[in-house]
């Protein structure tokens, strides 16, 4: 799994939309992040499950206003709204995600992070993080589509949980 590390929140709270004062403050491209959370040993959503999602805002810098903590719905889903992250200290654009999985027994939690396609950080050795990130590894990346011109970017993943969910990751 991905380690939690220095920029994990503490206390995150629900928070709807994500970085809402760095898109005031900067043309940032908004972001529509769409996640769902499907059990590995049978493909079912996972319906009520606590998820948090943090990412720097659109200058390369982590705050408590780009973290939230939300609940997945009935079909396993949720949304965040958000701006497109900058890369930070040599790090490429990532959205982090953990998803507690505390209603599927016999599962460990998921940390893991969620990759931009097309940053060039995420080329083998360029990402600051080192290997054990795994920037380079295609199931981490978001399915993602500029929607409206180029001011708004709509994303997608699956999060899919197992006994072994850390090697369980897909794309959608």
């Amino acid at each position: 799994a991905a380690p939690l590390g220095g920029n994990y929140p503490v206390n995150v709270r629900r928070r709807h939309p994500l970085c809402a004062a760095d898109a005031r403050r900067h043309s940032a491209v908004r972001l529509q992040l769409s996640l769902q959370v499907v059990r590995g040993s049978d493909c079912q959503p996972v319906a009520s499950e606590r998820v948090d999602v943090w990412q720097a805002d659109s200058q390369g810098v982590y705050c408590p206003s780009c973290a939230t903590s939300e609940r997945t719905d009935g079909a396993g889903e949720l949304a965040v709204d958000s701006v497109q992250p900058a890369g930070s200290n040599g790090r490429p654009m990532v959205v982090h995600v953990r998803v507690h999985n505390s209603t599927s027994p016999g599962c460990s939690p998921l940390t893991t992070q969620l990759y931009f396609m097309g940053d060039p950080l995420r080329a083998p050795g360029r990402d600051k993080c080192g290997a054990a990130c795994r920037a380079d590894d295609p199931r981490l990346s978001m399915l993602c589509v500029h929607w409206g011109g180029l001011q708004l970017l709509k994303c997608r993943a699956t999060l899919v949980l197992g006994e072994a969910s850390e090697e369980m990751w897909r794309r959608v």
